[in-house]
């Protein structure tokens, strides 16, 4: 019997062995894999993405998915409301109002496709591509805190030029758009507010358009895996400079925390 133990406990070291190998293995082939569910609040991230995922087709990437939820958890202490460039069937938007229930989330999308690619954009992208309706895209969010805007950005954003924002998530996909909405949202976001993007490795576009807008903003923008993050700083940004027409200093909140960004990105 201690025998049969001993045969099974060295098993055991053996298995751990080669599951610590596992990680590497993708290391070498240019990929990363971790363990998530090691905390409650990552444990409630990882079912909520199941929970959408089974219900809806997502773009998303999970490590993308699961990013942006830890980035509206992260602005938990930031006011203002919350918005989306690019709603596609509505799955990243369920997944951000279910994180952030109390706040008022915007939609913004043609609910038509995508509009003309243009010769900034890569070939994969067509027009009307990732097309679903409005009526479609409400029938699943119920949430009352969504408010939805159709057509092209950003003259759908035109009624709510006042409003503040604490997390904006854009996945335009094409450079106009992406442009569009950097240079309106960017404005518009509170200290300690954060932007993140879809697609910024895959779409040339995005990528043109991220880099147009902060070439000039060294340690504004940084990589976190796959997508690019803004976090708005407690410091008057050189977006005075960019936007002068649509920076007020006199509206922005200072919010602290551990790291002095939104109450302290936590995971």
């Amino acid at each position: 019997m201690v025998e049969s133990m001993r045969e099974r406990s060295v098993m055991a070291v053996s298995d751990w062995r080669v599951l610590r190998e596992v990680p590497v293995v993708f290391a070498r082939m240019g990929m990363m894999l971790s363990k998530y569910r090691d905390s409650e609040k990552r444990r409630d991230r990882i079912n909520l993405l199941l929970k959408i995922r089974s219900e809806r087709d997502m773009l998303l990437l999970p490590c993308e998915a699961c990013q942006v939820m830890s980035l509206v958890d992260a602005v938990k202490n930031v006011p203002g409301d919350m918005a989306e460039l690019g709603v596609a069937r509505g799955a990243s938007a369920k997944m951000i109002a279910a994180r952030a229930p109390d706040r008022v989330l915007h939609l913004f999308d043609t609910f038509e496709g995508l509009p003309d690619p243009s010769a900034k954009d890569g070939a994969r992208f067509k027009k009307r591509q990732y097309r679903h309706t409005l009526e479609e895209v409400q029938g699943y969010l119920d949430s009352g805190n969504v408010r939805f805007y159709k057509g092209l950005f950003p003259e759908t954003a035109n009624d709510i030029s006042t409003t503040r924002f604490a997390f904006v998530h854009l996945d335009a996909d094409l450079y106009e758009s992406t442009r569009a909405g950097l240079e309106w949202f960017y404005p518009r976001l509170n200290r300690g507010g954060i932007l993140v993007s879809h697609d910024y490795d895959t779409s040339s576009g995005v990528n043109l358009a991220f880099e147009q807008i902060f070439c000039r903003q060294a340690g504004a923008l940084f990589r976190s895996g796959r997508q690019p993050v803004h976090v708005r700083e407690n410091v008057k940004p050189v977006v005075a400079r960019l936007f002068p027409n649509d920076y007020d200093d006199s509206n922005q909140h200072r919010i602290d925390g551990p790291t002095g960004v939104g109450g302290g990105i936590t995971d």
